[in-house]
């Protein structure tokens, strides 16, 4: 008899049987937008179109109607190295706003040759973000936006391993983290830095322990390496903290 992978809210269960999925689906447990993993495709599908599982919604007491609205694309989520999903993209919005998913976390669809960071992803641009929120009334644009919220800040910084001291230019900060570049010096996601920036516009001179989240090369003049580091902030100053978090808020109200 053959079994079948469920994923209910970006988690995996399985392998169960088709009755034992119909009995999930009459009592509630798993509903139209819920996952069914589809061995033949490959891919992931939802219940309701599932040739298989589509009938016991037909045979269910639930008389609430589909919403077709919510058919979307597949997505999948990074997070510490645990890859969750499939969600779909108003799913993946809504963690965002719930704050059980972030800028730095990574995502991927169909169609994307690799993993990018929620920050660094077209289909979360803010174009795009405003234009999505603002055909669903229920969800509030402000609040990701205030999260999410950058501002330019160009000022020279050193930061250190414990082992090694490097200079670079810090050129964009926000909430949650900095975007920084150095030259020469490639660095692992998940490696930590302390960083010491220099002051500039409102923002005091800080000290923060940061997370690397992402690290780029890009192009210099020189024909030397540099590379945009992406850093989360993972113990920073309250006085920096609350000057950051001022100025991003302005940003978004302005």
């Amino acid at each position: 008899m053959q079994a079948y992978f469920i994923s209910r809210k970006g988690y995996q269960e399985g392998p169960h049987s088709l009755e034992l999925i119909e009995d999930k689906i009459k009592s509630g447990y798993l509903d139209a937008q819920d996952y069914i993993y589809d061995s033949k495709s490959g891919e992931w599908t939802w219940l309701s179109r599932f040739s298989l599982t589509q009938p016991f919604f037909e045979k269910s007491e639930i008389t609430e109607p589909i919403d077709n609205s919510k058919f979307e694309e597949n997505w999948y989520l990074l997070k510490d190295q645990n890859q969750l999903g499939p969600y779909s993209y108003q799913e993946i919005i809504s963690m965002l706003l719930e704050k059980k998913a972030f800028e730095y976390d990574y995502v991927w669809t169909a169609g994307m040759d690799a993993w990018q960071r929620v920050s660094e992803c077209a289909h979360f641009e803010e174009d795009k973000l405003k234009k999505h929120l603002a055909n669903n009334k229920n969800i509030e644009p402000t609040h990701f936006r205030r999260r999410s919220a950058r501002f330019d800040h160009v000022t020279s910084l050193v930061f250190h391993n414990n082992k090694k001291l490097w200079n670079g230019k810090a050129f964009e900060l926000s909430a949650s983290g900095a975007s920084v570049q150095v030259e020469g010096q490639a660095f692992k996601k998940g490696e930590l830095l302390l960083l010491h920036c220099r002051p500039a516009k409102e923002v005091p001179a800080f000290n923060v322990q940061c997370e690397v989240i992402s690290c780029q090369k890009v192009k210099s003049e020189s024909g030397s390496g540099l590379y945009r580091l992406g850093l989360r902030f993972v113990k920073i100053n309250v006085v920096a903290q609350k000057a950051i978090n001022k100025i991003a808020y302005n940003q978004v109200a302005s």
